[in-house]
C-alpha cells in the first residue's frame, strides 16, 4: 500500500508540475502571436518590450551594469533581449548545453578599437540576467544543472519536456520557497540577488513584482538600510497615488 500511495503521490506531482508546464508554454505563445498586433497609433508588443528594455539596458561603459532579476518561470525577457540585439550575462556556460556554474566570477564582454592601445573596453548591449525561481527550460539531471533548447512558445508536445517533470524540472511546485533558497543552486542565484542590491547608490525598478516572496523581500528591506539606494515601484492601477 505504500508502494501504491508513492505512486500516486509522484503521478500527481507529474501532472501538476506539465500543467505548469505547458500553461507557461501557452502563455509564451500568446505572446509570440501577438507581437506585432498594432491598435491605431501605439507601439506594438514587441516595440514596447525592446524600448522598455534598452531605456535601462543602454548606458555608458563606465557605469554599472543593467542587472535584471526575475521571479518568472518564463523565457520573455530572454526573447526580448534577443529582438533588442542584447547579450546576456548569466551563470551558465557552454553552447550546446549550457551548464551552471558556481565560480562564476565577474565575466563581461570586451573588446579592443581598432588602432587603439591600452585596456580593453566594455561591449554595448550587454546585461546579466538571474532567475531566482529557475527557468521553464532548466534541468537537473545526476548532479547537474543545465539549460535545454527549449524554443519560446514550443509545442506542449515538444522532445525537450520530460514526461516525468518532477526528478528534473528547476522550478518551485510548492511554498516553501523561503527553505529551499539555501539549496543548490538558488543558493548561488540569492547571492548575485543580494550583492547587486546592498551595495551604496543601487537601484531597484520593481514592475509587476507584488512583495509576496518573504525570501525576497528580506533582500529589499536589506537594501533600504543603506541610506543612499533607492526603490522604484512600477505598478499598475486605475489612477496615481501619492504617499
Amino acid at each position: 500500500l505504500g508502494d501504491e500511495k508513492a505512486k500516486a503521490w509522484e503521478a500527481a506531482i507529474d501532472n501538476a508540475l506539465t500543467a505548469l508546464i505547458q500553461a507557461v508554454l501557452n502563455g509564451e505563445r500568446g505572446i509570440q502571436h501577438g507581437w506585432d498586433k498594432r491598435t491605431s497609433n501605439e507601439p506594438t508588443a514587441r516595440e514596447a518590450l525592446v524600448s522598455f528594455l534598452m531605456s535601462f539596458a543602454s548606458r555608458a561603459s563606465s557605469r554599472e551594469r543593467l542587472h535584471v532579476f526575475t521571479t518568472n518561470y518564463d523565457r520573455l525577457i530572454e526573447r526580448a533581449a534577443d529582438l533588442a540585439g542584447l547579450r546576456i550575462i548569466d551563470r551558465f556556460v557552454g553552447a550546446m548545453e549550457p551548464e551552471f556554474r558556481s565560480s562564476r566570477l565577474h565575466v563581461d564582454f570586451h573588446y579592443m578599437p581598432p588602432g587603439v592601445r591600452g585596456e580593453p573596453r566594455h561591449l554595448e548591449g550587454v546585461i546579466h540576467l538571474t532567475k531566482l525561481h529557475g527557468s521553464l527550460d532548466w534541468r537537473y539531471e545526476s548532479g547537474r544543472l543545465w539549460r535545454c533548447a527549449l524554443p519560446f512558445g514550443a509545442d506542449g508536445g515538444h522532445p525537450a519536456i520530460p514526461t516525468s517533470p518532477r526528478d528534473s524540472v528547476m522550478i518551485y511546485p510548492n511554498a516553501a520557497k523561503d527553505v529551499e533558497t539555501a539549496a543548490y543552486p538558488y543558493a548561488d542565484l540569492f547571492r548575485d540577488f543580494s550583492a547587486a542590491l546592498c551595495r551604496p547608490n543601487s537601484v531597484l525598478v520593481t514592475y509587476g513584482y507584488g512583495f509576496g516572496d518573504d525570501h525576497v523581500n528580506r533582500v529589499i528591506a536589506d537594501m533600504l538600510t543603506i541610506p543612499s539606494t533607492h526603490l522604484v515601484i512600477i505598478a499598475w492601477g486605475d489612477r496615481p497615488h501619492h504617499r
